[in-house]
């Protein structure tokens, strides 16, 4: 692969610690990227989603649902009542509501259910059921199963009771009412006095004959309870009115055996006297009244005329129509004049003007309350004369009754008292008319709009809205699943995550090498004489030898620029260069990169050597499948000859120090000491490249203590697999890290893959265009 060009890609939310820029704007891009790379799981979510929607559907019973519409208060009905003269009125939203609940009352339900027997209707009884329902019977029916075997043979074991017939049928009785008023439903429409009755079963015909049913028992139930209602007040409006006739009839003697017991037998004779008197009381009480008003009113005048005050003599002359212009005019004056003082003060000549003119109508206003004051003092005068005549009038009157006024008195209190028991038998009696009336009058207030038909379809399960909204459930599963996993995804992904995160340059993305076949031989003429030091790399180790123009040979090129690059800008460009091969953690390729770009370089005419430096994990040795005698450690710790302990690989003359993996202590003072700087100094005079294969950074310190013998490194981090946060904490531990880096290199590339990343992975640069220039033949 090559090195991609730096370009904008996906910023992972999940680096709370990297130096992304941090934007409240929602990427689009970003969220289409996603979808991208994780579209099988969103459709796998849709058909999860869909076929738990259909075995639901399928498996759910089917409930049908049927409805009724009443009217609570018909038309029909009131104009037949006010026909027949019967009273009607109309019903409140309290009594609305009322009604509603009577129809969902246990009363209600128990007359349908004895009506259309249905405790014993197994379609009614039926209990609707999903699939998990079922599972769950199924569980609880072999659970009691199995409970009632180990009764039985249990020795100890109590015989159930058996229950009565009465017994199972009041349960059942109650159980058919408790499920009609549970699939019940009544609800108002809208705000008219219509009510709609909803039923629902598993059985279409018999939802509509249940809630037919039900309106009907509402009717005949509001018929009985007016009937029942009105016998009750017929009979208790008789009972009162024959005890209201028998009780008149006794007053009616009382008042006659008054008057005879007091000789007041021909007092209806005397009524004219008895009229005048009251007609002459109630004259002389007016007039009195007239008198304290008038002499108030009197008072007041005085009192105005007295104190001289202007305000009050305007409001006493305000019911005069007389005084109405003066009013009027005064008023107009005063503004006028108020104005002119505030503007041109009081001294000015329209000002003073003014005031005249308001002094001359304040004198006529007093002149007419004076003229006021003198009739009202008139017309006390009169009405005082007249109080005496009506006086003298009074007292002729009572002398012309000539009876006893407290025999007048008990016997008009008898006659009222048996004159209210009349009317108020009058009244029990036309009561009672009316209500035998009502009660011959058998027309409910409540007839059916709209009766019930039998259901076409199910109302319950909606298979289409059940499927779309199990689609979108696990659609929606499956996205928040995909989210989770995004903001949990820390893996390195695309080259900006390297650049921006770690501050360190991108080589290029290597591809997966396939690790299994046969390792590469010598030609046919040396095969024969083969020396004793010689090795041979397997396939995956020499890929870039093998094929030198594939996009793999030309990511090690760009690792050799990255190198040459920085070489040329140090002291040491005259000698040879240590580099190092690290890996933040084990499995990431180090070692096949490491192989892969020593054979490189060595086919390509430089002298390089390759130096497996993990001495407790050996893989590269490992992969050379060639067991050594003498090893790197040896030359750490018994000063053996290194030229003796090199291994060469004579098609592309690469030599080799192998490491057997030998128990070892203290491997990291190895690396780090005298012998392994002197070894690397020595190599330093003779090859132009050396490669040392370390061990990763975060395990073991090995490769952070011989840093400071290296020129450089290179990072080898695994694509989709390295965790870029902790890769990032390692290499803020040693700043040595960093600088040395020659950059990083994504191995097991997969370009496929990462161009749902960002663009820069994409189809162009990974695909068609690039392809072009490469071969893997």
């Amino acid at each position: 692969m090559t090195k991609q060009p730096t370009a904008e890609a996906i910023q992972p939310p999940y680096l709370s610690d990297s130096t992304y820029e941090r934007t409240d704007e929602i990427d689009f891009s970003k969220i289409l990227l996603i979808a991208k790379r994780r579209w099988k799981v969103m459709f796998l979510g849709i058909i999860t989603g869909l076929c738990l929607g259909i075995s639901y559907a399928s498996t759910t019973t089917k409930l049908y649902t049927a409805s009724v519409q009443l009217s609570l208060d018909a038309r029909e009905a009131t104009n037949a009542r006010e026909l027949t003269g019967l009273q009607t009125f109309g019903m409140s939203e309290s009594e609305i509501t009322t009604e509603i609940e009577v129809i969902k009352s246990q009363a209600v339900s128990e007359k349908v259910v004895e009506r259309l027997s249905l405790a014993e209707n197994t379609a009614f009884m039926q209990v609707p059921q999903t699939g998990l329902s079922r599972l769950k019977s199924l569980v609880r029916s072999t659970v009691a199963f199995t409970s009632d075997i180990v009764m039985r043979t249990s020795s100890d074991a109590v015989p159930p009771l058996t229950e009565l017939d009465s017994d199972q049928q009041a349960y059942a009785k109650l159980s058919a009412i408790s499920r009609l008023r549970g699939n019940m439903n009544v609800s108002r429409l809208r705000d008219s006095r219509v009510v709609e009755i909803r039923f629902t079963s598993t059985s279409a015909s018999l939802s509509a004959t249940v809630a037919n049913t039900i309106a009907n028992v509402y009717i005949d139930d509001q018929l009985d309870s007016r009937f029942d209602a009105t016998q009750r007040a017929t009979d208790w409006l008789k009972e009162r009115s024959d005890q209201l006739r028998e009780e008149a009839g006794q007053l009616e003697n009382e008042v006659e055996r008054f008057k005879r017991d007091n000789g007041l037998v021909g007092i209806e004779n005397q009524e004219t006297s008895n009229t005048q008197f009251e007609r002459i009381s109630q004259q002389l009480s007016v007039a009195r009244s007239q008198l304290v008003d008038q002499e108030s009113r009197q008072r007041f005048l005085q009192e105005i005329i007295e104190t001289g005050d202007t305000s009050a003599a305007v409001s006493s002359t305000s019911d005069q129509s007389i005084t109405s212009g003066l009013r009027s005019r005064y008023l107009d004056v005063l503004k006028g004049y108020n104005s002119l003082a505030n503007r041109l003060g009081e001294e000015h000549e329209q000002t003073m003007r003014r005031k005249a003119e308001l002094d001359q109508i304040q004198q006529l206003l007093f002149e007419e309350i004076k003229r006021s004051e003198e009739v009202v003092r008139n017309e006390a005068l009169v009405t005082s004369r007249r109080i005496e005549q009506l006086e003298v009038a009074l007292d002729e009157a009572e002398t012309n009754l000539g009876i006893d006024r407290d025999l007048f008195v008990q016997l008009r209190e008898l006659e009222r008292r048996a004159d209210t028991v009349r009317n108020l038998y009058a009244s029990f009696l036309q009561r009672y008319q009316q209500s035998t009336q009502e009660q011959s009058f058998t027309v409910s207030n409540v007839r059916i709009l709209n009766p019930a038909k039998i259901p076409q379809g199910a109302s319950y399960p909606n298979t289409s809205r059940m499927i779309l909204l199990s689609a979108l459930v696990g659609f929606f599963a499956a996205t928040g699943w995909v989210a989770i996993t995004e903001l949990r995804d820390t893996n390195i992904r695309t080259s900006e995550q390297i650049e921006t995160v770690l501050g360190i340059e991108y080589i290029g993305g290597l591809q997966r090498l396939k690790t299994t076949g046969e390792r590469s031989r010598p030609s046919k003429g040396k095969m024969d004489i083969e020396p004793a030091n010689s090795l041979s790399f397997p396939h995956w180790l020499r890929y870039a030898v093998d094929k030198p123009l594939s996009g793999y040979a030309e990511s090690l090129r760009y690792i050799k620029l990255a190198i040459n690059l920085q070489s040329r800008t140090s002291s040491t460009a005259t000698v040879g260069k240590v580099v190092g091969m690290f890996s933040a953690f084990p499995a990431e390729g180090k070692t096949t990169t490491g192989a892969n770009l020593a054979n490189f370089l060595a086919s390509q005419g430089q002298k390089v050597i390759l130096i497996d430096a993990d001495l407790r994990n050996p893989g590269l040795t490992k992969a050379l499948g060639k067991k050594v005698d003498v090893e790197l450690s040896d030359i750490l710790q018994n000063a053996a000859d290194w030229e003796k302990v090199i291994q060469t690989d004579h098609e592309t003359t690469l030599d080799v120090i192998a490491n057997n993996g030998k128990s070892v202590l203290h491997t990291s003072e190895l690396l780090a000491g005298a012998e392994m700087k002197r070894l690397l100094e020595t190599l330093k005079e003779v090859y132009e490249v050396v490669i040392l294969d370390l061990p990763p950074l975060a395990p073991v310190v090995d490769a952070r203590s011989i840093l400071p013998f290296l020129d450089g490194f290179v990072l080898i981090a695994k694509w989709g697999s390295t965790d870029i946060t902790r890769l990032q904490r390692i290499m803020r531990t040693d700043k040595r890290l960093s600088e040395k880096c020659y950059g990083a290199v994504m191995n097991f590339y997969d370009a496929r893959k990462a161009r749902s990343y960002g663009y820069n992975s994409g189809d162009y640069y990974s695909g068609y265009a690039y392809k072009r220039y490469y071969s893997d033949s």
